[in-house]
């Protein structure tokens, strides 16, 4: 039995592939995603976000007031 290696989403043979490198670019029909942020970061997207849109409203606000 040979063994089943996986790399960059498919199956390589081992026996079959040894010495050889897998492709390095991304193969056709796979769309490759941007880098995802961090937990951490992406929280601090959204709450700078929402403080915008805070300000914006209060400027608003602020405007029909006077």
């Amino acid at each position: 039995m040979v063994p089943l290696i996986w790399l960059n989403g498919s199956f390589w043979l081992s026996a079959d592939r040894r010495g050889m490198k897998p492709p390095e670019e991304p193969r056709p029909g796979k769309v490759e995603r941007p880098p995802k942020l961090s937990r951490s970061e992406d929280a601090r997207r959204i709450i700078q976000e929402y403080i915008d849109n805070l300000r914006e409203i209060i400027k608003k606000l602020r405007r029909r007031l006077n």
